[in-house]
């Protein structure tokens, strides 16, 4: 449900366009970052939009941030290190975020940088590691709080996502600045209906990752559907029509509705 929920990456939310990665420090996969949420959304607002397309998460928090990254500092044991670092490692990527790096000019020896954008999970050891590439580092340190902004969310055990927080499974989301820069169009949910709920899932099993006018949709099966007769349809290409999603569908079986939804 995890890589159900990757595909949303590029859906837009109240006007915000929504990047959505793995969490840097999730091992499984199963837990995701969200960049870009709108100021005025609330955690049961986002874990409402994936109910929504039957991918219910287990946890749901979200960052209040001015950007939706944290601070760190690094030190390394030579100031030509520093300055490699600087010249190097400027906007490199680490766990999804590019960061932004600056000497800090409180350091008499050269040797100290702050850096900014680092994503949320990323620990010591991972961001000394990714500058260790420049140098000899002597220390790393990960602000606890990003720009004065708290974290708050609730969630509960035992829905889908395994693992993650405290044993559950569940997303982190930042308001605020997106990675920005992929370039890719804002999309549109669908949701189809079978008069035959043993369509449904054949068109689960065939039709997701095919292509609808020129997009790669994604077809999840509504998990809130009492007789399982209802998919929704992820990543359909902005102009696309009922009557479109309808016809692609029917190669299936027989569609009792088809809806398109521009979440614009």
């Amino acid at each position: 449900e995890a890589q159900i929920a990757l595909s949303l990456s590029g859906c837009m939310l109240n006007g915000h366009e929504l990047t959505i990665k793995v969490h840097a420090a999730s091992n499984d996969g199963t837990k995701l970052t969200l960049f870009n949420l709108p100021g005025s959304l609330e955690w049961n607002d986002v874990k409402a939009f994936f109910t929504k397309m039957g991918i219910t998460p287990a946890f749901a928090n979200i960052a209040s941030t001015a950007d939706g990254y944290m601070v760190a500092e690094v030190r390394y044991e030579e100031k030509e290190s520093a300055q490699v670092a600087l010249e190097t490692l400027n906007g490199s990527i680490l766990g999804g975020a590019v960061l932004s790096l600056q000497a800090d000019s409180d350091s008499h020896d050269g040797t100290k940088l702050i850096v900014k954008g680092v994503p949320f999970g990323i620990g010591w050891q991972g961001l000394k590691d990714h500058f260790s590439a420049a140098g000899l580092v002597a220390f790393t340190e990960i602000s606890e709080q990003v720009d004065g902004g708290k974290g708050k969310g609730k969630g509960q055990a035992g829905t889908s996502w395994a693992g993650g927080v405290a044993g559950w499974g569940g997303w982190i989301g930042a308001r605020g600045k997106g990675l920005g820069g992929h370039g890719k169009a804002h999309c549109c949910l669908g949701e189809v209906r079978y008069d035959d709920p043993s369509h449904a899932q054949m068109a689960f099993d065939r039709l997701n990752g095919s292509t609808l006018k020129s997009a790669t949709i994604t077809v999840g099966l509504d998990l809130e559907s009492p007789d399982t007769s209802k998919l929704w349809v992820a990543g359909i290409m902005p102009g696309t029509s009922w009557m479109d999603l309808k016809d692609h569908f029917s190669q299936i079986g027989q569609v009792a509705f088809a809806q398109v939804e521009d979440t614009h």
